[in-house]
């Protein structure tokens, strides 16, 4: 049977060392072995189990994809998906009547990595200060603090050129009058994500129990496509600042 997949807020809980850490709300309660991409710093995540829960489904604050993703999304969908992700900022105007519940799938997850990698270059959320997904991206920390420009590969007659490497995500073509929520929906992996997986299989691979525990307390090898996972550590952490 396919995997089924819950958004769901986080929380944070201690283990029998005193240690505190971050999973997904109901991790400790009603189920157990799970995969999940977190939603950059943000208090959400996106959560696969192996098999349907109906009490985490029961949960208000929690928004359960359908067992069958090839259904459609009808105009209760919509406006379900509408009222679940506002008030958390998750963009959701991308999701319309008559696509698949597969694509919103693959959208969302896409919208969380990029979060995480955001995350991940400037040790801050997206919204701090008060942004809102109509923000508009220019004028945010993660703006400032992470280059939106090609980098430049041309030599001059004292320094030779020097090798790149290609970033995950490539806001190049990200413009300051963009709105976050633009920036998060359109951008798409440039290098790893295509590289290892195509968009159809992403939602598989990155969200597949057997494959990616992402919050682990201890850290794993990647494995097979893991890998990806493996680019985004949970707890999510700001990187080290000499």
């Amino acid at each position: 049977m396919s995997n089924l997949f819950y958004l769901m807020p986080t929380a944070s809980f201690k283990d029998a060392n005193g240690n505190q850490f971050t999973a997904p709300k109901y991790s400790q309660s009603l189920f157990s072995d799970f995969a999940a991409i977190p939603y950059g710093a943000e208090p959400m995540t996106l959560v696969s189990l192996a098999s349907a829960n109906s009490q985490l489904a029961a949960e208000p604050d929690v928004f359960a994809f359908p067992s069958d993703l090839t259904t459609l999304l009808q105009p209760a969908d919509v406006t379900a998906l509408d009222n679940f992700c506002a008030p958390v900022n998750i963009p959701r105007a991308f999701a319309i009547a008559g696509m698949s519940w597969q694509e919103v799938l693959i959208q969302i997850s896409q919208i969380f990595l990029l979060a995480q990698w955001l995350y991940g270059q400037t040790g801050s959320s997206i919204f701090a200060d008060g942004a809102t997904l109509l923000t508009q991206y220019g004028s945010t920390l993660s703006a400032t603090s992470v280059s939106t420009t090609t980098v430049s590969t041309e030599t001059t007659s004292s320094q030779p050129a020097q090798p790149q490497t290609s970033p995950l995500f490539d806001l190049s073509g990200v413009q300051s009058t963009d709105t976050i929520a633009d920036v998060l929906v359109s951008v798409l992996a440039s290098s790893l994500l295509p590289e290892l997986i195509s968009m159809e299989q992403q939602y598989e691979y990155l969200l597949n129990p057997a494959r990616s525990r992402q919050f682990s307390t201890r850290q794993r090898e990647p494995v097979e496509v893991a890998t990806v996972v493996s680019r985004f550590p949970w707890p999510p952490r700001p990187p080290n600042r000499e």
